[in-house]
């Protein structure tokens, strides 16, 4: 479902495309068709992802797509949310020292499938998922790193079978080609880590402490305002280079 927009999108975002359609129709109408599709395929790639979770939480029991859908199209605001948290804190993280943000990838890496497999939200899921995976971390690193180095062997052949292809085809080909096949297949091997995690750690009260849900909010506030600080440092220690860089990128 999510093949669509972002078959668009890759296709628009290709320099030559882009620079046809801002020709014949202008820079406004071209930035705002850009944005359509960049929300078009956030919306339907999270809603598709969400889906094939309550899929996975079905199992045996009979969940037809548009069941999975519907189920979905009500968790899409609370995956953001999920989403810009672990973002932002893991950006925080790796803005002050950089391997507590490795750390909070791994920890909070299980927090989607808690949002959906036991309705826990927010910063409950990321505090649960760091739960799960306390005392396992080498086990779930292990486990992330033959993730990556599978989805790395998939990219080559389908790199060098479409690399020949004319532009834009060719990296358009490449991206949903991948996209299509592995990132289901993470979500699926992902799941089976969570389940698995879930089954040694057993069950439990979960009740976090309001006190660690500030110091990651606060390491999120850091995850976003401190790029801005760093930005704004370098415009005023490196005032010519710092218009150099705008320049370019105006210029594109």
């Amino acid at each position: 479902m999510s093949l669509v927009p972002s078959i668009l999108v890759s296709v628009f975002s290709e320099e030559s495309v882009y620079t046809a359609v801002t020709k014949t129709f202008g820079l406004y109408a071209s930035i705002f068709c850009g944005a359509v599709m960049g929300i078009l395929f956030i919306i339907i790639s999270s809603w598709s992802q969400i889906a094939l979770l309550y899929s996975l939480k079905a199992q045996d029991k009979e969940l037809d797509p548009s069941q999975a859908f519907a189920f979905a199209w009500h968790k899409l605001i609370s995956y953001w949310w999920i989403a810009c948290l672990t973002g932002f804190i893991i950006l925080g993280g790796l803005m002050l020292f950089f391997i507590p943000g490795a750390i909070f990838a791994i920890w909070f890496s299980f927090a989607y499938y808690l949002l959906i497999m036991e309705d826990e939200k927010g910063m409950n899921a990321l505090l649960k998922s760091r739960e799960y995976v306390r005392g396992h971390g080498w086990a779930v690193l292990w486990r992330f790193i033959v993730l990556y180095f599978f989805n790395l062997l998939f990219a080559i052949p389908v790199g060098i079978l479409f690399g020949g292809f004319p532009a834009p085809w060719s990296s358009m080909l490449t991206q949903n080609v991948f996209s299509f096949f592995v990132v289901p297949f993470n979500i699926v091997y992902l799941f089976l880590v969570y389940r698995n995690l879930k089954e040694i750690k057993g069950e439990f009260v979960f009740a976090p402490h309001k006190k660690t849900k500030r110091v990651f909010l606060v390491i999120a506030t850091v995850g976003i305002i401190l790029p801005f600080v760093l930005i704004g440092l370098f415009a005023l220690l490196f005032p010519l280079q710092a218009s150099r860089i705008f320049l370019m990128m105006t210029s594109m």
